[in-house]
């Protein structure tokens, strides 16, 4: 961030320079612009803790969270000139979005897995959660630490807690990625990403109806054998990447094939056809 004075500084929390490197925005508003309007948004920025933590003591609805702890610009856009409505009750929103004395009960309603005593409860579970991510990792040889281990091992103590099959991790851990990931110029909503999970929560062996799976075989008339695909993938693509690589074995000798199926006898025409022999 270059600015010639303080006169030219612009601060945009959804302009990509911001998102990219933040820390010296922050800088300067600490420093020279602790209560920053944004006349696009009409919304103040508060970049100073002392401040920040004076507004968060006021609890008589004059600061609410309705419109969610982290507004995307979709929402700022939409100035408001009066009370914010209070947030739909269905589907249910992240219950942060809540004024006193729904907020609450709303976390009181879930907390006590949370306190110490009964989190300390879980310490040997835990351990097991992240030794059995690790023993189905290891033999890849290669994963991403981040997604696919802590991720999801954090998914899983989450699913835990809220007494959630651990086998849903996965959609937790995509739920809360689609509620944190912002994107430039628009910033993420953070209430429309996460699920509702009273309405949408994935069925279980106990909800899923028992399937009888079933084969339907039609033969492709155009290629050998009549296949198709296999795994979403081509299965001609692999003689092609065969011939391919021999072709690129061949090309300084200026042999080239052109045929399938590539047998060991048509490399040898070829190569003496272009009079290599040997």
């Amino acid at each position: 961030m270059k600015v010639a004075s303080m006169e030219d500084f612009s601060y945009d929390p959804f302009d990509p320079s911001v998102m990219a490197d933040p820390l010296p925005y922050y800088r300067v508003l600490r420093e020279h612009f602790p209560v920053y309007y944004l006349d696009e948004w009409d919304t103040f920025a508060l970049s100073r803790f002392a401040d920040i933590w004076d507004v968060l003591a006021v609890n008589d609805g004059t600061f609410v969270a309705s419109e969610g702890t982290l507004p995307p610009a979709s929402i700022l856009a939409r100035h408001n000139d009066g009370p914010v409505a209070d947030p739909p009750w269905h589907p249910l929103p992240f219950h942060a979005v809540f004024d006193a004395p729904i907020y609450d009960g709303v976390r009181q309603a879930h907390s006590k897995s949370f306190r110490p005593r009964a989190a300390a409860q879980l310490e040997n579970r835990i351990r097991a959660l992240a030794n059995e991510r690790l023993d189905l990792l290891l033999p890849r040889g290669k994963f991403d630490l981040t997604q696919d281990y802590g991720g999801i091992v954090a998914a899983s103590v989450v699913c835990e807690f809220l007494g959630i099959p651990v086998e849903l991790a996965s959609e937790v851990l995509a739920a809360v990625n689609a509620g944190s990931l912002a994107e430039p110029g628009s910033g993420v909503d953070t209430a429309r990403s996460r699920p509702n999970y009273l309405d949408y929560l994935i069925p279980s062996a106990m909800e899923v109806p028992e399937l009888a799976i079933g084969h339907v075989e039609t033969p492709s008339p155009y290629t050998p054998h009549g296949v198709k695909g296999g795994g979403e993938g081509g299965r001609m693509m692999a003689p092609a990447a065969i011939n391919t690589a021999v072709n690129d074995a061949l090309a300084p000798l200026g042999v080239r094939l052109t045929e399938l199926p590539m047998t060991p006898e048509r490399v040898l025409a070829a190569l003496r056809a272009a009079g290599i022999k040997g």
